[in-house]
């Protein structure tokens, strides 16, 4: 294996394309990447559906926004499409943090000489250097992302989460909450569990358990605001019928504004999704409720942070991106309004923490 030399690099590509919990996970390796590279231009390959998880941070010169669902399609127009504009940057080194072999050879086909990734068994075609998993391998996603780094000799800058929120934006989320009587609410992130090409119900703890959660929490005098994007509102109007006195704000804010929403806070009850890991980006007191996916693996890092995971003998059955056919949902359904209204309890009794960076 040849010697590399990071720091004459000018020019560095990291790729974490799709899922915006993922972008927020490789958020250390550009914090990383920045204080030991501080002379060198990061630029980060991301799709449409995740970039806003990277936008304002200062730790990334520039997102090279692509279309999710022009490559997931593996069309020969768009593949070319990626190769011609990232061919002509000229790029001395590339951070790949997926395991999808047909990303590597992309990124090979783009002449980056130098291509660190993520290895399967001791092999990582397309690769020049890897980070070793296997059957066996254990240990959180970010600690996965964070390996890749050291076979380049590049140490890690720690395992906390960025988001920066548009001063605008935190403005913005402030005055709604004032307006609407919420200034510290409960939030509920009910939906997600979807990215482009996936859709995954069965990560979802039950919209009837949301209702009832909420209901208790308004008898107890506290505020209940719900987050998500327009295409949870379905699931959001569920809830919110049950009682008008729940702020739905599905489909209404900008990541940013939601963002600003979870930093006021003083609590978020959210399952595994992309809005999760935004909460605990932020520092938000988070209740995360965990069933067919692995939380040793996703489940955010952080004193803030509260897991709720019955470990079913079935779960997590989440394997490499595939879920099995499950027709009765135990491992969060069984999961009760009681038991996460304490863990709700527990996380606003916390201290507050120092959180949430300001763009």
């Amino acid at each position: 294996m040849s010697a590399i030399d990071p720091a004459s690099w000018r020019r560095l590509l990291v790729v974490k394309m799709f899922a915006m919990g993922d972008v927020l996970n490789a958020t250390p390796v550009f914090r990383a990447l920045r204080r030991a590279l501080p002379a060198c231009r990061i630029e980060l390959v991301v799709g449409k559906w995740s970039a806003g998880a990277a936008a304002g941070n200062p730790n990334v010169d520039e997102a090279v926004v692509f279309d999710d669902a022009e490559l997931r399609s593996q069309g020969i127009g768009g593949i070319w499409r990626f190769v011609r504009r990232l061919r002509g940057r000229r790029y001395d080194a590339a951070v790949i943090l997926h395991r999808a072999v047909r990303v590597n050879a992309l990124i090979a086909a783009c002449g980056v000489p130098v291509r660190a990734g993520i290895g399967w068994n001791g092999r990582g075609p397309f690769l020049t250097r890897h980070a070793y998993e296997g059957p066996e391998t254990t240990g959180h996603e970010i600690r996965r992302y964070l390996n890749v780094l050291s076979v380049l000799g590049i140490p890690d800058a720690g395992e906390e989460m960025e988001f920066f929120v548009p001063a605008a934006d935190s403005l913005a989320a402030e005055r709604i909450l004032e307006e609407n009587g919420a200034e510290r609410p409960i939030v509920f992130c009910p939906g997600g569990a979807s990215n482009p090409g996936e859709e995954m119900p069965t990560r979802r703890w039950p919209a009837s358990h949301y209702a009832e959660l909420a209901g208790r929490l308004l008898a107890e005098g506290e505020s209940v605001v719900i987050l998500g994007g327009a295409g949870d509102a379905p699931i959001a109007r569920r809830i919110a019928e049950m009682d008008g006195r729940v702020l739905d704000l599905t489909g209404r804010l900008r990541l940013g504004e939601s963002a600003g929403v979870m930093k006021k806070a003083a609590a978020v009850v959210a399952h595994d999704s992309g809005l999760l890991h935004l909460a605990a980006a932020v520092g938000a007191p988070l209740v995360a409720l965990f069933g067919p996916t692995d939380p040793r693996i996703k489940f955010p890092p952080g004193d803030r942070s509260r897991l709720v995971y019955r470990g079913e003998p079935c779960s997590p059955c989440y394997d490499r991106g595939r879920f099995p056919a499950c027709s009765h949902q135990r491992c969060l359904a069984l999961v009760t309004p009681d038991q996460v209204m304490e863990d709700v309890a527990r996380v606003m009794s916390r201290p507050a923490v120092a959180s949430g960076k300001t763009a």
